[in-house]
């Protein structure tokens, strides 16, 4: 198990320097035609040099932008957490970036399974790569079929997050009593911006990120676990 992991860790280093190479690539090609319009224009041909910058705004940009998004997310260690799904699906525009989480419990700490109606705390560390303002956190639990079982975020709970700078770094911290029936959940976390018309933009979106399993405490059915409690009394009177 160990080989495999480092292996894996390997392989993922190995993907990241290639990513890293292909977009120095691009941006050297791009400087390449910038030089190539400004002879253009030096020369008299103003028309030819539009015509080169046209063409990088209109192909060399764009694949340097989708390059961008690929390296984007290099800096994450949620591979090496407890739960961490591989199938999760991410995205956001990059300004921060989820780079790891840890799980806490009454009875257990970095577990990814957890008996049900413990109360559990979820840490993810955020890396703000850009200066943002009107920041969202949130969060969401679903079973592995899909069905949402609860969402929330800070927008929802009126928690005003302050701006944050380029290079900081932020531990946020989901605390609730995990009451739900015993089974397998997929936690999501994110981190979003609020623009002035209102709309959310996401920054960076982690779906699916987290395999939570849930131990039973006690047998029940449905999603929730309410902790019920079920007594008889003797009636004296005829109700009728």
């Amino acid at each position: 198990m160990v080989a495999t992991q480092t292996e894996d860790l390997s392989n993922n280093d190995e993907d990241k320097a290639r990513k890293r190479k292909h977009l120095k690539e691009l941006k050297a090609n791009k400087d390449h035609w910038l030089a190539e319009a400004q002879k253009a224009a030096k020369a008299g041909n103003q028309e030819d040099a539009d015509q080169i910058e046209a063409n990088i705004r209109k192909t060399v940009d764009p694949r340097i932008k989708k390059a961008q998004l690929k390296t984007t997310f290099d800096f994450d260690i949620c591979h090496r957490q407890p739960g961490y799904n591989s199938s999760e699906y991410r995205w956001g525009d990059g300004r921060a970036i989820i780079y790891n989480y840890q799980l806490r419990c009454k009875d257990s700490y970095n577990s990814a399974i957890v008996t049900q109606g413990e109360h559990i705390e979820i840490g993810i560390e955020v890396h703000f790569k850009s200066e943002v303002e009107e920041i969202i956190y949130g969060i969401d639990i679903r079973t592995v079929e899909g069905i949402q079982v609860f969402g929330t975020n800070t927008l929802q709970l009126d928690r005003e997050i302050g701006p944050k700078k380029a290079g900081e770094r932020i531990r946020v911290n989901y605390s609730f009593p995990l009451n739900l029936v015993a089974g397998d959940y997929f936690v999501s976390v994110g981190v979003a911006t609020q623009l002035k018309d209102g709309s959310v933009e996401p920054l960076d979106r982690r779906y699916d990120l987290i395999h939570l399993v849930v131990q039973e405490r006690f047998p029940a059915l449905g999603l929730a676990y309410l902790e019920t409690t079920i007594t008889e009394s003797q009636e004296e009177r005829t109700p009728f």
